[in-house]
């Protein structure tokens, strides 16, 4: 997976590569879960950093299918989370890119990008004993 840098000091660390072992039947959810618990993309800048969630390198070249909303510990799905990532990706190939959105409206943001398409309800991944607002 990869993402957007968020300014201009971000750009110094970039690329944002960064990879995360999961089974082949891997689903959405699990898939988005396991980024959330790696804290990959908690970037903070002077609040939590909203990421649209796309499918290839870079969304723009590989794929414009955009699969969550994530913020800090809060999604919003785009596509349905128990589906497995292997075969939401028309290559058959799991990348990741996380595009920086501006807003932590995860709902008006998810309902703007749907443009028709059904979703599941937003959902949270806080840890327990954490607040989302960490």
């Amino acid at each position: 997976m990869t993402r957007a840098s968020i300014n201009m000091g971000d750009d110094g660390n970039a690329p944002h590569f960064a990879e995360l072992d999961l089974p082949d039947d891997a689903t959405l959810e699990r898939a988005l879960r396991a980024v959330d618990d790696s804290r990959y993309h908690h970037v903070h800048a002077g609040g939590w950093v909203t990421w649209v969630v796309y499918f290839g390198w870079t969304y723009r070249n590989d794929s414009s299918h955009s699969l969550a909303i994530l913020n800090h510990h809060r999604v919003a799905y785009l596509d349905d989370p128990n589906s497995r990532l292997t075969d939401l990706a028309e290559d058959g190939r799991a990348d990741l890119y996380f595009d920086y959105e501006g807003g932590s409206d995860l709902e008006a943001i998810r309902d703007r990008l749907l443009n028709g398409r059904e979703t599941s309800a937003v959902g949270d991944f806080t840890p327990a004993g954490e607040s989302p607002e960490e």
